[in-house]
């Protein structure tokens, strides 16, 4: 039996969990252990390499020239050992990193056939998602020259499944493209099976032409998992938008799509950074034509007729936030000050007329007794103190820990010296379900150091999804000086993470400083097999 066949397979992982509507769902596994100790890959899918890609000058040749050279080797001489050092290797490297390099030298040149056939074996029976990725790749390259049809339908149906885990997706469909396989309507099945960084990697790809299409796009484009605002371009250039906004009326599903694609699509502007280019000279940015004033005054139109739920207030206030963040700034770029000045008060005139303090705190309950997050932070938007009632709340459950970032962010010295101790007395039964403890790390990354000895804990601990939120709190304070406790526990968490990319984060943090780019080489030729 060959060696990773010791493990699950990814492939057979996302096949046997796949729920009703075909979304593959990670909660469905049975050992929610497994999850939790690989969960930057079921539970945070995509985001390390949607971060790796943002960085500039990625060391593509210095580390791909390593990889190409042990994958060389392997071709000449395909034994076992070489085997298992090569997916130990792979394993350990990131593939968005030399991803291109790999293609452009694989693309030149016919694979051999012990590459491609350690690489379909991987395709099914792997587990490290970097060499899945790659195997992916190499599939990709291979269906160019693929004759049989029956397998050319085979392969293409087993990436499609693949695609359904959205750590593979953006390389599921760079492989269909590099195979000429890519249609319009895998990339539909693609984007209507995913939610996070596999929808946007297909709606970027995506042509919209049918109005139902483009409405569809309104209404889930930026209704994403994870934070990217960056869609809220594609969203409005692509789909229905600024037809909606002509409407005399909406119907609520509508209204809220076009307030919330607003709200990110100024989240970006009010964020956005040129990055300098080769030259020195700023990228320039491509923003879709829009008149500004004119369509924040549709959508305040509209606005007076949809603020009924409190989904519909709180994306009102955040659409105050920020205009109020580009006067705050000076930014007049999009607007006037006094146009924005305007808006913030008819946003106010819009919200304002209810009485907020009596309304939230009843709301915070659902009828199942589980924690509605929105009241709390409206309440935040509104600046309205319910501290009171939501640590009441607290203590009645203590495993109602989605109430931790409203306490934590709304709090004197007493009142975080009381929250954190109260935290600290429960966090033996939250590191039993590290979805218990997440929020109170959230809720911690803005408070340093308040919270130290949690953060300690949750980095010794068994679950990598509490480690990898731990080190990212760590990474978010400005005083990288530890005291003794929380400088051993970032070592024992160095000594029981599984992913890479979490060991050199937990490095920096060790130097005292938040990992930059540019020591990535060193630190990949430094690892276990690419001497």
């Amino acid at each position: 039996m060959e060696f990773w066949k010791e493990e699950s397979s990814l492939y057979q992982i996302i096949k046997d969990h796949l729920d009703q509507e075909g979304y593959f769902d990670p909660d469905l596994i049975e050992d929610q252990n497994f999850v939790d100790t690989y969960a930057v890959l079921f539970r945070e899918p995509g985001t390390s390499d949607s971060y790796m890609a943002s960085m500039p000058d990625r060391p593509q040749e210095e580390v791909g020239s390593v990889i190409a050279g042990a994958l060389a080797a392997y071709a000449k001489n395909p034994d076992s050992k070489a085997e298992k050092e090569l997916y130990a290797s792979i394993s350990s490297v990131p593939f968005i990193i030399y991803n291109d390099y790999l293609v452009d030298l694989l693309s030149t040149q016919e694979i051999p056939d012990a590459l491609w056939n350690l690489c379909h074996r991987w395709l099914y029976h792997a587990f490290a998602p970097e060499v899945l990725k790659l195997a992916i790749t190499v599939t990709g390259l291979h269906l160019l020259n693929e004759e049989n049809l029956n397998e050319v339908e085979r392969l293409h149906k087993d990436l499609m499944l693949l695609a359904r885990c959205e750590e593979l997706t953006s390389f599921v469909v760079y492989a269909m493209e590099l195979g000429h396989l890519l249609e319009n309507e895998d990339l539909w099945e693609i984007l209507t099976h995913t939610r996070g960084w596999g929808r946007v990697c297909a709606m970027s790809t995506y042509d919209f032409i049918t109005p139902e299409e483009k409405h569809w796009l309104l209404l889930h484009g930026c209704d994403l998992t994870v934070d990217y605002p960056a869609v809220a371009l594609l969203v409005i250039e692509k789909s229905n938008f600024l037809e909606m906004l002509e409407k005399e009326r909406m119907d609520d599903e509508t209204f809220d799509a076009v307030l919330h694609t607003m709200v990110d699509y100024l989240d970006f502007l009010v964020n956005f950074e040129a990055q300098p280019v080769e030259g020195g000279v700023d990228k320039v940015l491509e923003l879709p034509p829009l008149s500004y004033s004119h369509v924040l005054e549709r959508l305040l139109e509209h606005a007076r007729q949809h603020q009924t739920t409190l989904e519909q207030v709180a994306g009102l206030m955040s659409l105050r936030e920020e205009l109020q963040e580009m006067i705050d700034h000076e930014n007049w770029d999009y607007l006037s000050m006094n146009q924005c000045h305007l808006y913030v008060g008819t946003l106010d005139g819009v919200v304002m007329g209810r009485d907020w303090k009596k309304i939230l705190p009843k709301e915070i309950l659902s009828k199942d007794g589980s924690v509605n997050i929105l009241p709390l932070q409206l309440a935040d938007i509104l600046g309205i103190d319910i501290h009171t009632q939501v640590w009441n709340l607290l203590k009645k459950d203590p495993m109602r820990t989605l109430l931790y970032p409203y306490l934590l962010q709304s709090g004197s010295k007493a009142r975080l010296e009381k929250v954190t101790d109260f935290a600290m007395l429960h966090l033996d039964a939250y590191l039993q379900d590290e979805r218990l403890v997440i929020p109170l790390l959230r809720g911690l990354m803005s408070v340093p150091p308040w919270g130290g000895d949690i953060i300690a804990e949750c980095l010794s601990s068994l679950h990598e999804g509490a480690r990898s939120v731990a080190v990212e709190v760590l990474e978010a304070w400005p005083d990288k000086k530890w005291n003794g406790k929380l400088q051993m526990a970032l070592v024992r968490a160095r000594e029981l993470t599984t992913q890479p990319i979490l060991r050199m984060r937990i490095d920096e943090l060790l130097n005292h400083k938040t990992l930059e780019f540019e020591d990535f080489v060193n630190y990949m030729k430094d690892q276990k097999g690419l001497e």
